[in-house]
Formats: C-alpha cells, sequence, structure tokens
C-alpha cells in the first residue's frame, strides 16, 4: 500500500508543547471530503476537521501531518504510532482501551440514498431486504447491526465501494438499489455533482452517530484542550457554522 503523506502545518491551543513536534492525523479520504479537503494535493487543507483543529491549535508551534490511511487499518497505525490521531469512535476499534478519546463533537444520521422513492412505512429492515446495498468497503456499521445480520443471513448482498463518490456512482448506474451515506457528505456530493440526477433520500436516518476523535496515551494534553474546545462550543452555533461552511467547498 502507498501511504500518502500530505503536510498541513498550523498552531493549536494555549497548552504549551515543545517546539517542532509534529501530530499525525488521518485523512480518511486523499482529498476530496466534506471533513477534509484539498484542491491542491495536500498542500492547503478546507474542511471540517481542519476547521476545528485550526481553532484549537491558534496558539502553539505544532507541525501536522495528514496520512490517508484507510479507516480499517486505523487501529493498526495508531497502535504502532504510525498515526497520532484519527476520527474513530470506540465502537469501531478492537481494542479502544489503548487509546484516548475526545467527548462528541458532531452528532449526524446515515440516511438511504436510492433512484427510487424509499418505502419507510414497512421499516428499514423489511425495506433492505433482498436488495443491492452499496456500502464502504472499510465500515461495519456497527450501529445498526441489522445490516450484518442481513449479510450474514444472504439475505442481501452487500457491494463495496472505496468512497461515498463511488457509492452514489455505483447507484447510479443500478450496481446497487440503495445506499448509505451520512447526511453531511450526501449533501455535499449531491448538491456539487448530482444535482440533476433523480435520487431520494430517507425521511429519517437509518441510525445515529456522535463523532469522537481518537488519540494515542501520549497526547493527553491535547485531547483535553480539544474537549475544553467542545465544550466551548457546545454552547453556542459554532459547530453550525463549520458545517455551512464545508458544504459551501465546491467540489
Amino acid at each position: 500500500m502507498i501511504l500518502i503523506l500530505i503536510v498541513f502545518t498550523f498552531l493549536y491551543s494555549p497548552f504549551t508543547f515543545s517546539k517542532n513536534l509534529e501530530l499525525v492525523f488521518q485523512a480518511k479520504e486523499v482529498n476530496k471530503s466534506v471533513y477534509m479537503y484539498s484542491e491542491d494535493n495536500g498542500l492547503t487543507f478546507e474542511g471540517i476537521m481542519p476547521s476545528i483543529l485550526n481553532r484549537v491549535a491558534k496558539k502553539s508551534n505544532i507541525k501536522i501531518s495528514f496520512y490517508h490511511v484507510p479507516s480499517s487499518r486505523v487501529e493498526e497505525y495508531l497502535f504502532t504510532n504510525k498515526l497520532d490521531g484519527s476520527l474513530m469512535n470506540k465502537e469501531w476499534l478492537d481494542n479502544p482501551e489503548n487509546f484516548l478519546f475526545t467527548k462528541p463533537f458532531l452528532k449526524y444520521g446515515y440516511f438511504l440514498f436510492s433512484t427510487k422513492a424509499i418505502n419507510e412505512k414497512q421499516g428499514y429492515e423489511n425495506y433492505l431486504t433482498g436488495k443491492r446495498i452499496c456500502t464502504h468497503r472499510s465500515y461495519l456499521y456497527p450501529e445498526y447491526p441489522v445490516l450484518s445480520k442481513l449479510f450474514d443471513e444472504n439475505k442481501s448482498i452487500r457491494i463495496d465501494s472505496e468512497n461515498d463518490l463511488s457509492m452514489l456512482k455505483m447507484l447510479l448506474k443500478n450496481r446497487c438499489e440503495v445506499t448509505i451515506i451520512d447526511e453531511h457528505t450526501g449533501d455535499w456530493l449531491i448538491n456539487n455533482l448530482f444535482k440533476n440526477e433523480s435520487l431520494y433520500r430517507s425521511n429519517k436516518p437509518i441510525f445515529n452517530v456522535e463523532l469522537t476523535m481518537a488519540f494515542t496515551t501520549q497526547w493527553q494534553p491535547f485531547v483535553k484542550e480539544i474537549n475544553n474546545y467542545i465544550d466551548k462550543i457546545n454552547k453556542t452555533n459554532e459547530m453550525e457554522n463549520i458545517i455551512k461552511e464545508a458544504k459551501a467547498i465546491k467540489y
């Protein structure tokens, strides 16, 4: 696997860290995601995560390096100190006790997307039964165990794709009948690339996620500063503004 190193340096937190200290954070997508977006191959970044990290990182000298690492390899890279941090919840790791987690800072829903109207009255499990479902290759979807049950019992077919964009493309090519994408990414991609396509979104999320960041244990002071910032934005509408700015980015 080729490791793509994307370096982006900024200042953060009133906490005093050693000069030239480097924090290596996961980039889930190489360069185009509503959470972390780069038009110039990693020279500059926009999106939800750079906005948050930049706000926390105003007052110290830290070099932040973003590495593109698939979600399926994150735990290995954190454990071996090839990564210092990632967008990751405890439920997504086999041994979460090995790492530090921030407080939840972003809550969002995962919705069903289809080229046909979604019949929600029959219940999502019944609706998904017998269907070809486009999924993210590295996701296990632990928040909705019904999916694993359907796949394990061969009642539905899992069709993996590399990312959310390819999932929507597969859907439009009729390679699958429904896909599952988080609301922020889905809205952003559709508004940028698929405005003229007939796409339907479920009225309610199939499940919800409260997103956290995971860090190796040596970054405890940094985690403390992030948690202080999360407490602050929970009392304001700052997170809504960050999301709005990220969704305004043109693909």
